[in-house]
């Protein structure tokens, strides 16, 4: 390798890591948001008789897109569930297997829901379809969060499974064996 491309590989690895925790910051900051809301909504509605009707629509649809924009980080900090009361008992070999069987899946189906949203947001663009609850507006903006958030979720399994298959069955311990739920 040259030492150019280990450079642009570290570069591409720091924005990459960069837009993962900027999304990991906004879903933060959305949830932040809620709770704010959720407050300000009970206040208003017990104490002065004022229903904002649009911060149920909000909560909801921030619902999803914190959820989303937070799970990539998460899965590359391994911070999610993991069971690994089955794979921790296999030999090393054996747990490579599982690994990277399961990262495989994991890459496989967050690309098949990446490319379901995608088709159906930009369906949805072109279409012009309206969201019509206490306030109208555009789908596509309900959607394009899972399309950023599968986006990111597939590439961050195929980060790992790509790393699983090069690391040694000797190196892997219990805590990446898979069954990441």
């Amino acid at each position: 390798m040259f030492s150019g491309e280990g450079t642009q590989r570290v570069r591409i690895s720091a924005i990459y890591s960069l837009i993962l925790t900027g999304f990991a910051v906004l879903a933060a900051a959305l949830i932040a948001s809620m709770a704010v809301l959720i407050t300000a909504q009970v206040v208003l509605r017990y104490a002065f008789g004022i229903v904002l009707l649009w911060v149920n629509d909000y909560i909801e649809y921030t619902l999803l897109a914190s959820t989303l924009f937070g799970s990539a980080y998460l899965l590359k900090q391994k911070g999610h569930v993991e069971i690994d009361f089955f794979t921790a008992r296999l030999r090393p070999a054996a747990r490579r297997v599982f690994t990277v069987l399961a990262y495989a899946i994991g890459t496989f189906v967050c690309a098949m829901f990446w490319y379901s949203s995608s088709l159906t947001t930009l369906d949805h663009y072109r279409r012009g379809v309206l969201v019509i609850k206490s306030v109208a507006f555009p789908k596509y903006f309900v959607l394009l969060p899972v399309v950023i958030g599968f986006t990111l979720l597939t590439v961050q399994f195929a980060i790992l499974l790509v790393q699983a298959v090069r690391t040694p069955s000797s190196e892997l311990s219990t805590s990446d064996a898979g069954f990441d739920l």
